[in-house]
């Protein structure tokens, strides 16, 4: 995919009537472009062509991948913030629901044990005030075909304000609530 036809995407996402009747137009000059494809930030026509003054609240900026997929970057925090989460496998948004929080398991889970499987146990998830807590397996564990187990598949906590904290297998589940909740440290060798 070139930068043109990805332009092209985020434009025909950007029309009539995702902003109703505004005419919204991408900043040539803000596209960020990376290996996985390139960032665009909008704005209302007549706020950039100085007819308005007041331009769009919240209008965070489209990600156009290779691929075609478009994803939205929140305006909540800068876009240095969320290319960073993106390129990590974080979630971009706070979590709401336990299936927005298995969802950023799954994504995270999948970028950091890439080319692995993962498959989340969705009966498994704990729910806490602060998050949840995900189970997960590895796919050829599930189906009996694995060769060999080269990957812990201990639970991650995802917090509601989208941080994803692995539970370390060295400790049991109680007790690694147990640090998280004193605020202590979940590496047993950093243990006071």
């Amino acid at each position: 995919m070139t930068k043109q036809e990805a332009e092209e995407i985020a434009r025909r996402y950007l029309a009539p009537p995702r902003f109703g009747p505004l005419d919204v137009v991408i900043i040539p000059s803000a596209t960020v472009e990376k290996e996985y494809g390139w960032i665009f930030h909008y704005q209302r026509r007549d706020y950039v062509e100085g007819k308005y003054k007041h331009g769009l609240i919240g209008n965070g900026p489209l990600l156009v991948e290779k691929s075609g997929n478009i994803v939205r970057f929140p305006s909540s925090s800068p876009v240095e913030k969320s290319i960073r989460r993106y390129e990590a496998g974080l979630p971009l948004f706070s979590l709401r629901k336990r299936q927005e929080a298995e969802e950023a398991a799954r994504q995270y889970l999948a970028h950091k044990f890439a080319p692995i499987e993962i498959v989340i146990l969705p009966d498994s998830t704990i729910e806490k005030r602060y998050g949840w807590i995900v189970y997960y397996e590895r796919r050829d564990h599930l189906e009996g075909s694995a060769k060999q187990d080269d990957i812990g598949c201990s639970p991650v906590l995802v917090e509601k304000r989208g941080e994803i904290v692995d539970f370390p297998s060295s400790l049991s589940l109680e007790e690694c609530i147990r640090r998280y909740e004193a605020r202590e440290p979940l590496d047993s060798d950093q243990q006071e």
